[in-house]
């Protein structure tokens, strides 16, 4: 019967990044169900104020769980700017060490899952396999490159594997990983936080937003490793939607960084977008997101076709949209379709097509009986999709496995 959760990052906490929300939920979830949980995080130098908070607060997680830091080097000072790579690379690796150091009080305990979300630590837990008695679980957040696979037979003394979609999994199977370890748990949202009592009007005056003309929104990072989520063809698709004038609608994205708002303009600027039609956001506090959703009409994922998107994400805002009950449209992408479903709980349209999208924001601004139908149906379809539930299934899964274990020693 596992007992505790020691769950192992190298990220960096609190984080204007979706990962921290998670590893910080998931945490919470292991505790409601009344596991001891301790979070290993890594010891980063903070530079933004906003940032310089305690992770509970910031992320408006409870406290029933305990945080502590890794003592691996950060060399940004002298690095970060100049050889940021190198610098990423002594943090990891020094991180890494410093996760299976602390993680060793825990070795002896057969009641302790040692969750790594960290492949440099979790490579080093495979090599001490034999004097850890502990369930040793990796927690996939990305590909397995070709390089990755070659430690494949490595990996196979690990307990278990969970990867938050299909594709994910079946990179662990490539590597010759025992496909019986390999778990499938897609990312979730805390449903409870949804349940607002107030309406869009008074979000909107809440935070601001004009509630006179619909309001497109998008939430979240508006790009990921230097990679554009789609916030330029949505752009372009509200300049084809105002073109047409069959609608006059603005959009609203929340989420920042607002480095990069130059370009954007210019791109609103050749596609007739005013900027009255446009605003942007920077990140707000995860108590607030929300509010900020409640002000859509419609809730965005304009999501371009790129390896990353199309194969390995399972985006949080996406159950997010489906728990705020608005009517969410999305670009047809593999991992999109392992949640949603065109017409029925979402509104799919081709990606890389600001066209496309246009034509999506006016369908389900005009038909708003097709709106409330595929929202009441996502509102419905995310109770199976929350923080608690995820950690439920994943704890059923490592159980699972050690009753394996067990019948297969007898």
């Amino acid at each position: 019967m596992i007992q505790r959760v020691v769950y192992l990052s190298n990220a960096r906490l609190p984080t204007e990044k979706a990962h921290g929300y998670q590893i910080m939920k998931m945490c919470e979830a292991f505790a409601e169900t009344g596991l001891d949980v301790v979070l290993y995080h890594a010891n980063r130098i903070q530079t933004d104020d906003r940032c310089k908070v305690s992770p509970f607060v910031y992320y408006d997680v409870q406290e029933i769980y305990q945080l502590r830091q890794l003592h691996g080097l950060d060399p940004r000072d002298l690095l970060y700017k100049r050889h940021p790579q190198i610098w990423f690379r002594i943090q990891s690796v020094s991180n890494a060490f410093s996760a299976w150091i602390e993680s060793r009080k825990y070795w002896s305990s057969e009641n302790t899952v040692i969750f790594s979300r960290d492949f440099i630590a979790t490579l080093l837990l495979c090599l001490s396999r034999h004097t850890i008695k502990a369930k040793l679980i990796h927690d996939m957040h990305g590909s397995i490159t070709k390089k990755k696979s070659m430690v494949g037979p490595l990996l196979n003394r690990l307990d278990g594997f969970v990867a938050i979609n299909r594709t994910m999994g079946k990179d662990v199977a490539l590597a010759k990983v025992d496909t019986e370890k390999i778990f499938i748990a897609p990312n979730g949202a805390d449903l409870d936080k949804y349940n607002l009592r107030e309406n869009k009007e008074a979000c909107c005056n809440k935070l601001g937003v004009s509630c006179d003309r619909p309001v497109v929104g998008y939430l979240g990072r508006f790009q990921t490793m230097g990679e554009e989520k789609g916030i330029p063809d949505l752009i372009e698709a509200l300049g084809h939607v105002n073109a047409s004038g069959v609608v006059d609608a603005r959009l609203l994205c929340v989420g920042g960084p607002l480095d990069h708002l130059d370009a954007y303009s210019s791109i609103a600027e050749k596609a007739g977008v005013r900027p009255e039609q446009i605003r942007f956001v920077d990140c707000v506090p995860n108590a607030e997101v929300p509010y900020w959703i409640n002000t859509f009409s419609i809730a965005v994922l304009p999501f371009p076709y790129t390896e990353h998107y199309a194969f390995y994400m399972s985006p949080l805002k996406m159950f997010e949209y489906m728990a705020s009950g608005k009517p969410i449209l999305a670009t047809d992408l593999p991992s999109i379709r392992e949640v949603l479903v065109h017409d029925h709980n979402a509104w799919l349209v081709e990606p890389d097509n600001p066209q496309a999208l246009a034509a999506g924001i006016e369908k389900l601004l005009k038909e708003p009986d097709l709106a409330a139908r595929i929202a009441a149906q996502a509102r419905e379809d995310v109770e199976q999709y929350t923080w608690r539930a995820r950690a439920g299934r994943i704890i059923d899964f490592i159980e699972h496995q050690e009753e394996k274990d067990n019948i297969g020693t007898r």
